[in-house]
């Protein structure tokens, strides 16, 4: 019975407790009570953001900009315990040139 304890104990602490939050039209792949708030996900190690936004069922190819405790990452960014995840959709009017772009810049609109 205490090795089935120990057991236990070992698979929590190999949990990694992430914060997350998706933006704007991200909102509409997700289920209702998880759609423009934040919300605590436990990972298995090691996650990388392009498997963490996948497995929320967001398709990595809507998402141009993930930041990580604030700081721009790209997809194959480990996550670590404690997190904060922000994802966010491609965007077309705010001029995010200064950091890691994960997508092609949409078209320009027609005049």
């Amino acid at each position: 019975m205490a090795s089935l304890d120990k057991s236990k104990k070992n698979r929590q602490r190999s949990r990694t407790r992430v914060r997350l939050r998706f933006y704007e039209e991200l909102n509409d792949f997700l289920p209702p009570h998880r759609r423009k708030t934040e919300f605590e996900r436990d990972l298995p190690e090691p996650t990388t953001t392009k498997d963490l936004i996948e497995g929320c069922r967001v398709p990595h190819t809507e998402v141009d900009l993930i930041l990580v405790n604030g700081e721009p990452v790209t997809f194959d960014h480990l996550i670590e315990d404690g997190d904060r995840v922000s994802i966010y959709p491609v965007f077309e009017s705010l001029d995010i040139s200064g950091s890691t772009r994960l997508q092609e810049r949409p078209p320009e609109a027609a005049d």
